[in-house]
């Protein structure tokens, strides 16, 4: 079986875990007053052991599921690509993520200007400060827009171009999508042409802080494998 990197996640994660904890007694054992910050060491790294507790157990879930799928069990293909049809693929999603973020960028920042504008109006002084706040907030929402495709455009650069696709998620260059964990579904999954090239297209649900996200997920399709493809969508659109 291939190796599942969520494994060496859950190791690393563990040693911050275990460090967390040993920092929880490490004013104690170093002689640190509480009062003169022993106290706000324990207490940050209490916090530390939480989140690190939960992480492992998060991420061990997902690592089950991705053995199971290296194993091959509710498998329904696997794909590898040529070196021109992963570069041709790579450049054409990081074109397509592109075309997608611009459009949420726009809403979000008609609303900020607005909100600021609108403070503004009504109070002069104060309103100046939250429109400011408005513009600092546009500029890191584009930056971060930016970071995050530009990210993801890289990683597929330096990526394996193979994919796995199972009943429940898909094995992407490494990255596993999922379906059945944690709340989340598989929404709509369906076979397009992206101007000269057949994809997978999955549209994902998850539940977030803001009540729910959907995720897009497009997987290329070799040459002759169209009807595989077809024979994917058929088979997930019947669970």
């Amino acid at each position: 079986m291939a190796e599942n990197p969520l494994r060496r996640t859950i190791n690393i994660w563990i040693c911050i875990t275990v460090a967390a904890v040993i920092m929880i007694f490490a004013p104690g054992w170093l002689g640190i007053d509480g009062y003169d910050g022993g106290f706000a060491i324990s207490f940050v790294s209490f916090f530390g052991v939480l989140i690190g507790l939960i992480v492992v157990l998060v991420y061990r879930g997902l690592a089950s599921r991705l053995d199971t799928i290296l194993r091959g069990e509710g498998v329904l293909a696997k794909w590898s690509y040529t070196p021109e049809l992963w570069e041709k693929y790579t450049e054409k999603e990081f074109g397509l993520q592109k075309a997608e973020a611009m459009p949420k960028f726009y809403m979000v920042a008609v609303i900020a200007i607005i909100v600021g504008v609108a403070f503004y109006i009504f109070d002069p002084e104060g309103g100046l400060f939250v429109l400011g706040a408005m513009i600092v907030l546009i500029v890191i929402i584009r930056f971060t827009a930016w970071v995050s495709t530009r990210y993801m455009h890289d990683q597929n650069i330096r990526g394996v171009p193979e994919v796995i696709i199972a009943r429940n998620g898909v094995y992407l260059n490494r990255r596993l999508y999922y379906w059945d964990y944690l709340g989340t579904s598989l929404e709509k999954v369906a076979s397009k042409d992206e101007k000269g090239m057949t994809m997978l297209h999955f549209v994902t649900w998850a539940p977030t802080m803001t009540l729910g996200q959907i995720w897009d997920i497009r997987v290329p399709v070799p040459p002759g494998e169209e009807a595989k493809a077809e024979e994917i969508v058929s088979q997930l659109k019947r669970k």
